[in-house]
């Protein structure tokens, strides 16, 4: 199994552009094992994130 950020004992938050996309990610990494209390979406995506310099871009 591939190790995840959530794994590390960290919570982490899922954001996208619009927020509902996050939703997806959510779901995959739940089927890989990682426990959904790890995890919290942020709504309104990354307009609503007030920590633009956290945001990773990109694929």
């Amino acid at each position: 199994m591939k190790r995840y950020p959530g794994q590390s004992g960290h919570e982490v938050v899922i954001i996208c552009p619009r927020g509902g996309g996050a939703k997806k990610t959510f779901s995959y990494l739940k089927s890989q094992g990682v426990a959904e209390t790890k995890f919290f979406i942020l709504t309104g995506g990354e307009e609503k994130w007030p920590h633009r310099v956290m945001l990773v871009t990109g694929k």
